[in-house]
Parts: structure tokens; C-alpha cells; sequence
């Protein structure tokens, strides 16, 4: 029989012998979270539908990657060795939190749509939760706050039917695919907040329409200009006494020139600019009348300097220019970066027909426009007034930059703009909120970097990014740590920008959590990660 008084375990040892303790795609030590916090990290920290670096087709095509693996026999927590549907992964998160706070997940969906100015996200937990019993209850309390536009009462029917199929049709279980009332009665409600500009502007063609929204959830109209609007949406029949904006669409939409008439017919409607281009193409004297709100002008931009619209362009530039227009435009910083790195790399995207492919191809109007100077310096400004308003983080903080090989997969395959692009990004904006902080950028190797608070976010950007140049592809956050540690450094918390997946060095008895419990020890007994 052994002793009882035995040699205590490692730092290491003890956290693999946490009953939570698994490890992650890469093999480096985890630890699974609870359902509440496991469904608001993913909510509020990943895109809706959006392919992963570390999903097994992203995988798949990097055969050749070298990667870590665990020293000892810890399971991989189910869906990780398949990459599951970052969508199923969502729905499964959402009835598993169902099942101990059902309320948690409407107002999670809630926060998301109010707080986060997301879209996609709110609009598909919405959609699974009025499906489970227990949240059906919460449904009509919290709806009003997640459906915010007129094209979101379409978009969580087609959300509901994406999982669930077409409405209307006999499951396996008889009645599956009948819509809930909960969520019907509420959109019917719903219907009610908008108006007739609002309801035309997001008319248009998709796999769920408005017409279809009026059949499904059948509202009353509260006064004959509301039934008005509705029979339009459904028979197309158009009453110009009770609907003058879409009389006035009607007619812009007949009209065989871009003339004055035209113009005047356009600003009466309130035409957007999508009906605008897609009526008489994208020329200089369309964009030159049109007046873009803000986001449409920070897409639209590389159009305007292609087509020669310096009227418009010189709008655009005034409005990015303009504190409170940046202010209440909500657009993240990577926005900005994005449409300056459009404008800087002189290219744009083209879609292969036969492949589905986007290649990026010289666009030499954008190159060569005689004001990208001007425009490349209003989207800059727009940028740094977009930070402008942050709250201030007391003490000392350090701020960790991912450059590894992952982070240079794009957002997405219609931007140029890198995952460590907005690692880079967050951190320099990081850095103008605290009153103190180091900033490190990793990857096989740590950094430290010399940021400057009297230059710009952009500038800053490009220190850390020239520094993470040098660090290696390999994800070993856990440097960061013995950095500090090394140098005893205190500090009151630490911000980690990532794509996420931490290596383990088992021959070193070293990972993230591992450093982050000795540095707590030796240095900071309070810090936060």
C-alpha cells in the first residue's frame, strides 16, 4: 500500500487532473466552460456561418502543418476532430443553455443585436429558440429588441426555415414545420414599427420575401393607409393617394433617362442606391445625385472614384471626416481599415463564373485616382474617430497580439484584410485606452513592441505588425506570460487578440493556463486574462 504523504504534484500535473481539462484542436491544454458562458462567447466572438481556420476542411488543406500534440490522454470535446457547423455548434449551444436559463438565451440575442450592433447571430438564436418550449415563454418580450430592421422580419422566417424546412410542408413528426405562434404573433406585431419607406426599401427578392412574411403571420392593418401598404406588398396593387413614396418609386422606375425628373422622382421616394444603379448602372451623373447614408458611402467609395463621381466623393469625405456622423455610424474600426486597404492595394475582387473563385485583379481607376491621397486620409480620420470615445482602463495593462501563421487567412474571401490585420488593429486601439501597457505580439517567439501614444491607431498598427513579422508562425501565447513573469512585470489584467488555438510544449510543461497560475503566484495574484 503507498504512503500518504506524497510528493506534490506539478502546476501541470494538477490542471491535466482537472475534471474540466481537455485540449484543443492544436493539442493544447483546455478546459471545458459551462453552457451560459460557452453560448455568449460564441455569440458575441465569432461570424455566423463564417468558415474557421481550425474547422477540419480549413485543415485539410494544409496537410503539411506541423502541429503540437498532448503528452497525455486527454479527449478532444465532441464536434472538435470533425468541424462541426459553426451553425449546428450554435443551435446546440442554445438548447443546451435552454435547458438551465431559457430566458439567458433571448437576452443574450438581445445584448447581441443592441450592444454588439450584430445582425446574423441574434437573428438565427431568435430563430432556434422559438422552436424549444422552455423559451417560448420569453419570445415576445425579447423579439422587439432583436428585430431592428424591416429585412429582419424576412430574415427570421428564412433562419427558422433553414433548420426546420419550408413551412407549411410534413416532417417525420407531423407538425414540425408549422412557424410558432410565439414568434408569429411577434412579427406580426412587429410589422407595425415601419413605416412605408421603410417596408419599400427592403422590398426585394430574396428566398423569403415581405409578401411572404404577410402570408405566413397574417397581421391585421390598424388604418387604411397600413392596409394599403400591405395589399401592395402582397398583390403589387398600388394605391398613389395612400402610398405617395412608392407611387413616386413606381414612376422613377419608369422612366427611360437619368434626368432631372428622374433625379427629383428619386429624391421623393427616397430611391436607394441599390435601385438607383441597378436602374441606370453605375455611372458618374447616378452617383453624383444620390445622397449616401454612411455606410453605404464607405462601400461605395472605390465606385465613386471608378466612375469619376467627384461630387459624391467629395460628400463621402466630408461625412468620414465628421465626428458625430463616425460617432453614429457604429462601424468597428476594421471597417475603416478595410475599405483603406481596398483603396491602397490598387485592387478588386473578380468571381470566377466557372469556379466560384475570387481572384484580385490591378483596378487601375482606383490606383490611379488624382484625390486617393484625399480619400485614403478621410478614411484614416474616420478610423481614429471611431476610438475616439473609449473608457479608459486603469492601471497596467499588457496586450497581447496573435501574429501567428493562422492569423493571415482573410476575414473573408472578399476582403484583404487579415485576422492578424485586426489583432494588430484591436491592439493599437487597445493601447490608446489604457492609462498603462505593454504590448507584446507572439507566435513561435514573443515581442516586445514600442507603440507611441502621440501617432495614430494606423501607425501603431504598423509597428506591432513589422514586429510580428519576426515572431513565427506557431501559436505559443503562453510566452507572453513568462515574459512578464521573467521580467516581473505586474500587471492588472491582460488582453489576449486571437483566432485562438494555443499550443502546448509538453516537453517544457508549458501552456497558456500553466503561465498564466505562475505568473499569478509569483507576480500578480489578481490579474485577469
Amino acid at each position: 500500500m503507498a504512503g500518504f504523504n506524497q510528493q506534490p504534484m506539478t502546476v501541470g500535473q494538477a490542471l491535466r487532473a482537472h475534471p474540466d481539462a481537455t485540449v484543443n484542436h492544436e493539442g493544447g491544454l483546455a478546459f471545458t466552460i459551462d453552457p451560459r458562458s460557452r453560448l455568449y462567447t460564441r455569440v458575441t466572438a465569432s461570424f455566423c456561418g463564417e468558415p474557421k481556420y481550425y474547422g477540419s476542411d480549413e485543415r485539410a488543406k494544409r496537410p503539411n502543418e506541423v502541429r503540437a500534440f498532448p503528452s497525455e490522454e486527454l479527449t478532444h470535446p465532441a464536434g472538435c476532430e470533425t468541424g462541426a457547423n459553426e451553425l449546428q455548434a450554435l443551435r446546440a449551444d442554445v438548447r443546451a443553455v435552454a435547458e438551465v436559463d431559457p430566458e439567458f438565451v433571448l437576452r443574450l440575442a438581445a445584448f447581441a443585436r443592441q450592444e454588439c450592433f450584430m445582425r446574423s447571430t441574434p437573428i438565427a438564436v431568435l430563430a432556434e429558440a422559438a422552436a424549444i418550449p422552455a423559451c417560448k415563454p420569453f419570445v415576445r418580450r425579447w423579439t422587439p429588441q432583436i428585430v431592428r430592421r424591416a429585412d429582419e422580419l424576412a430574415e427570421v422566417i428564412a433562419a427558422w426555415i433553414s433548420v426546420h424546412g419550408q413551412i407549411g410542408t410534413r416532417g417525420g413528426r407531423g407538425g414540425e414545420h408549422a412557424f410558432p405562434n410565439s414568434l408569429s404573433q411577434v412579427i406580426a406585431d412587429a410589422m407595425r414599427n415601419f413605416d412605408e419607406y421603410q417596408l419599400a426599401k427592403y422590398d426585394r427578392e430574396r428566398s423569403v420575401t415581405l409578401r411572404d412574411v404577410l402570408r405566413i403571420v397574417r397581421p391585421k392593418p390598424a388604418n387604411d393607409a397600413e392596409g394599403a401598404l400591405w395589399r401592395y406588398l402582397v398583390r403589387g396593387a398600388l394605391d398613389a393617394a395612400k402610398l405617395p413614396l412608392l407611387a413616386a418609386k413606381a414612376a422613377f422606375l419608369r422612366a427611360g433617362a437619368f434626368d432631372d425628373e428622374a433625379v427629383a422622382l428619386a429624391r421623393r421616394a427616397h430611391v436607394t442606391w441599390e435601385v438607383a444603379i441597378s436602374k441606370f448602372g453605375s455611372k458618374a451623373e447616378v452617383w453624383n445625385a444620390l445622397h449616401l447614408p454612411f455606410m453605404a458611402g464607405l462601400r461605395n467609395i472605390v465606385n465613386c472614384m471608378r466612375t469619376g463621381a467627384d461630387d459624391a466623393l467629395t460628400r463621402i469625405c466630408a461625412m468620414l471626416r465628421d465626428a458625430r456622423a463616425v460617432e453614429r455610424s457604429k462601424q468597428l474600426p476594421f471597417r475603416f481599415l478595410s475599405a483603406y486597404r481596398m483603396i491602397e492595394s490598387g485592387k478588386r475582387p473578380q468571381r470566377d463564373r466557372a469556379t466560384g473563385r475570387i481572384d484580385w485583379i490591378d483596378d487601375p481607376a482606383v490606383a490611379n485616382h488624382p484625390r486617393r491621397a484625399e480619400v485614403l486620409e478621410s478614411i484614416a480620420t474616420a478610423l481614429e474617430l471611431s476610438v475616439v470615445n473609449l473608457p479608459r482602463l486603469s492601471g497596467v495593462t499588457a496586450i497581447l497580439a496573435d501574429n501567428s501563421g493562422s492569423m493571415d487567412d482573410t476575414l473573408s474571401d472578399k476582403t484583404v484584410v487579415t485576422r492578424k490585420d485586426v489583432a494588430n488593429l484591436l491592439a493599437a486601439v487597445a493601447h490608446r485606452a489604457c492609462e498603462r501597457s505593454h504590448v507584446l505580439a507572439f507566435g513561435s517567439d514573443v515581442e516586445w513592441v514600442d507603440v507611441l501614444r502621440m501617432d495614430s491607431a494606423m501607425t501603431n498598427m504598423g509597428r506591432i505588425a513589422e514586429t510580428g513579422s519576426r515572431v513565427g508562425s506557431w501559436t505559443y501565447a503562453y510566452l507572453t506570460l513568462r515574459a512578464l513573469r521573467e521580467r516581473r512585470i505586474r500587471v492588472d489584467r491582460a488582453i489576449l487578440l486571437s483566432d485562438m488555438q494555443c499550443y502546448t510544449e509538453p516537453s517544457q510543461a508549458a501552456s497558456l493556463i500553466e503561465e498564466l497560475t505562475r505568473y499569478r503566484r509569483e507576480v500578480a495574484p489578481e490579474v485577469r486574462l
